[in-house]
């Protein structure tokens, strides 16, 4: 089965590096706490009704590259999204693992890729991330200075300079990675694995919920990732992309359940966030 048109959407991996000003402190799973303090820093920087808890009664919202970005909803009656309130972000937030700490003066890294039509609002998260220096994050709202965003290809090598601090000029994205690209990778790194070339190893390298009717997933068996995945990939495609895939989903759920699990193992995690909007910390779901 051809699932090309899964993984079609271009993307774009950056790397943000920024000097502390103060002492930061991020915790153990810093990914949420860069989330919300870039959705905070954004819609300071773009909202026109930040009166309102939410963006759907504005007039703007539309158009508005907070909504879009921050709280992306599906239009009412876009096929394939029935069920859906609310759709995936067009862009992802990868941190070390474990508790930061960074002095003045020090370097603090992260890395995100944003996703399909996100990529034309890079602008808007470079705003956003040097005001979230300036508003500060972590314990204490330690304040960072913005120094740098590259563009990373899939390895992780640098492809051109998007932003830097000396010039302060940003620079619209030339190199983008799409589906050639992943799928030359995908198989270079297979080339080189030490499983079978019938075997699949997957790692998760931070907290993960699998869901499976409902309710949480025993073991993480192949097709209920693979459900997982495929609604996901589907519904960024949806609303970030060129629209529905042509994928026959039955029939792929039908394959991936043919697949055994040979081997896992897992630990309980409990793990709480702060939620700016509701001002008190929530359990991940």
């Amino acid at each position: 089965m051809d699932l090309r048109s899964l993984v079609d959407l271009p993307t774009l991996p950056v790397r943000i590096t920024t000097r502390a000003v103060d002492p930061v402190w991020l915790p153990p799973n810093p990914g949420s706490t860069l989330r919300g303090a870039f959705g905070a820093a954004l819609k300071a920087l773009v909202c026109v009704r930040p009166d309102l808890p939410q963006c759907a009664p504005c007039l703007l919202v539309e158009s508005c590259a907070y909504s879009y970005l921050f709280e992306t909803r599906a239009p009412a009656g876009q096929p394939g999204t029935e069920g859906f309130e609310t759709l995936p972000r067009p862009y992802v937030i990868r941190s070390a693992v474990g508790e930061q700490f960074a002095d003045p003066g020090s370097l603090l890294t992260w890395c995100a890729t944003l996703i399909g039509r996100a990529i034309e609002h890079f602008p808007y998260f470079v705003l956003a991330w040097r005001e979230m220096g300036q508003r500060g994050i972590g314990r204490g709202r330690g304040r960072f200075d913005l120094q740098q965003v590259e563009a990373l290809n899939l390895d992780g090598s640098v492809t051109e300079t998007l932003y830097d601090r000396e010039s302060n000029l940003v620079r619209i994205p030339t190199a983008v990675v799409g589906g050639p690209q992943l799928d030359d990778w995908v198989t270079a790194r297979a080339d080189r694995g030490t499983c079978a070339p019938e075997d699949l190893e997957v790692r998760f390298l931070t907290p993960t919920l699998l869901k499976y009717q409902g309710k949480p997933a025993l073991a993480p068996d192949f097709h209920i990732l693979w459900r997982v995945l495929q609604r996901r990939l589907s519904l960024l495609r949806l609303a970030h992309g060129a629209g529905r895939p042509d994928v026959d989903f039955a029939e792929s759920i039908r394959q991936a359940e043919a697949i055994p699990l040979t081997r896992w193992s897992a630990r309980e995690v409990t793990w709480n966030r702060y939620s700016r909007r509701q001002d008190q910390r929530v359990p991940m779901r």
